[in-house]
């Protein structure tokens, strides 16, 4: 199935009810897929392009978010790890793995309260995303 027809098939199924629901939608990369694609970050990318401009007539202004996982640390990890080996690197999917994770959410939800403290710094990500998308790096922890 192609990326565009997997991405309508979301909007139409689940995504636009949570949206309506929630404020947001969110979906790991590996259920939206029969086979989960080798190159995560690529096609998550293209995923959510695709599915930004099929909810933008309904939604104005729906903002698109890739949440890329990194692998977990006891420290706040404060340096942006190189984009373009991560990106590229091969990906592992299976019970108990993180995927990448894809968001839909209404601007709305950008300001919600979360009890976590948190660090981001801009990533250049234009050699592997080319000019266009936002991308940042960001590590938080709970606030007990």
């Amino acid at each position: 199935m192609s990326i565009g027809r997997s991405a309508t098939e979301w909007l139409s199924t689940r995504a636009i009810a949570e949206i309506d629901t929630g404020g947001f939608a969110q979906a790991d990369i590996d259920e939206l897929f029969d086979v989960p694609p080798a190159d995560p970050v690529h096609v998550g990318l293209e995923f959510l392009r695709a599915a930004r401009d099929g909810v933008q007539a309904s939604h104005p202004g729906i903002v698109a978010m890739l949440v890329v996982p990194l692998p977990a640390s006891d420290v706040l990890v404060l340096r942006a790890p190189d984009f373009t080996e991560f990106a590229l690197a091969a990906w592992e999917y299976g019970p108990g793995l993180e995927a990448v994770g894809l968001y839909l959410l209404e601007q709305r939800m950008l300001a919600a309260h979360e009890p976590i403290e948190e660090h981001r710094c801009h990533v250049d990500a234009s050699d592997v995303l080319g000019s266009g998308p936002s991308v940042y790096f960001g590590s938080w922890r709970t606030r007990f």
